[in-house]
């Protein structure tokens, strides 16, 4: 139900968001959700039913409010901005070093690994206003701190040069488009972070 809960909050974050509207009906939110919880639960024949319980954890877990039987209203909890880690690396890759979707500009990532294991998911999992921390991985370090600034596209096309196979890139890609993008000068290495015992007790 991890998928489920991770996937459902992140697009009742996106809906209220969107609206001037403080509450919504369970019906409004599932018309919201729909579309995107078909597409990534296509086997499931309890849709919405899934939908309904995950929408009661949200509530227990005090990320929803109800008002009244069947409407809701976003916490503050719900709608605060969540962190992401992007790891990436730019040598040997030019569509990340310059261009239109060069790191800082967006994130973009194929759908699925060559062995169709859903390894992306988190992209479908964060919401505008998100922050994203960039984290180098061909220098091991925290170079930048960004801002997602669009909703999921996820009829993404890679860049010439891009490093995927015929059948990844057959299965499309997703894309956010970021901004506000700032450069950790100097950049912070990884191990300065994680083994740091300092900060094991945030890292636990």
């Amino acid at each position: 139900m991890s998928r489920w809960r991770e996937l459902t909050r992140a697009i009742l974050k996106s809906t209220f968001q969107a609206t001037e509207e403080e509450t919504a009906t369970i019906q409004t939110l599932w018309e919201s959700a729909r579309p995107r919880i078909i597409d990534a639960f296509p086997d499931s024949s309890t849709h919405y039913d899934s939908f309904r319980k995950v929408v009661q954890q949200l509530e227990a877990d005090g990320l929803l409010r109800r008002h009244e039987r069947g409407v809701y209203a976003a916490t503050a909890a719900l709608l605060q901005p969540r962190m992401w880690i992007e790891k990436t690396a730019l040598e040997g890759r030019p569509a990340r070093q310059s261009g239109e979707f060069a790191y800082g500009n967006a994130l973009w990532s194929p759908q699925t690994a060559a062995n169709g294991a859903r390894i992306y998911e988190t992209m479908q999992y964060a919401a505008v206003g998100d922050v994203v921390i960039h984290l180098r991985q061909d220098e091991r370090t925290f170079a930048g701190v960004s801002k997602v600034a669009s909703e999921l596209i996820t009829s993404f096309t890679p860049p010439d040069g891009t490093q995927w196979t015929e059948d990844v890139a057959a299965r499309g890609g997703y894309l956010r488009w970021l901004d506000d993008f700032t450069s950790v000068d100097p950049p912070l290495p990884v191990d300065a972070v994680f083994k740091n015992p300092e900060n094991q007790p945030l890292l636990d």
